[in-house]
């Protein structure tokens, strides 16, 4: 996992070929005035655009992605994201969708980090996270663009 500002993610894109097109997108589109929903970015890349608020700490599950890394960017509101190494969940909530890539797990949560508006956090498929954990009908607008892995 890897939490910074948008302004400096620049130094990141050399981890994926992907990456540049996407930080560049998030910078240079008014996402506020996107619809929700979702956006083709070209060569596999799409991004996500959700309104969903808040649901707090216990009612966020840990979800893992096999084919897609996610990046994580709040708009408005401050998220809170909770991290625990995908090879130590064990407690599946869900089986594995591969159409929706996305496995969900009971486990606990190892550690909670804040994602503050202007703020994005790169998950691989190897991270296990639990977005959206902000406090109960925490208004929050993120953008979420996910990456092929390959």
């Amino acid at each position: 996992m890897i939490l910074a500002r948008l302004d400096q993610a620049d130094r990141y894109a050399a981890l994926h070929p992907a990456f540049a097109t996407a930080f560049t997108w998030l910078r240079d589109t008014d996402l506020a005035a996107l619809p929700i929903g979702r956006v083709d970015l070209g060569g596999g890349v799409a991004a996500i655009v959700t309104d969903a608020p808040g649901r707090g700490p216990q009612q966020s599950k840990l979800e893992v992605h096999r084919q897609t890394i996610d990046i994580q960017f709040c708009v408005t509101g401050d998220d809170l994201i909770g991290w625990r190494p995908a090879a130590d969940l064990r407690l599946r909530a869900t089986d594995y969708d591969p159409a929706a890539d996305v496995e969900l797990f009971y486990d606990e949560v190892l550690s909670w980090q804040p994602l503050p508006a202007g703020c994005l956090a790169i998950l691989w498929p190897e991270d296990g996270h639990a977005p959206l954990a902000s406090p109960e009908g925490t208004a929050l607008l993120k953008v979420v663009v996910k990456v092929p892995v390959g």
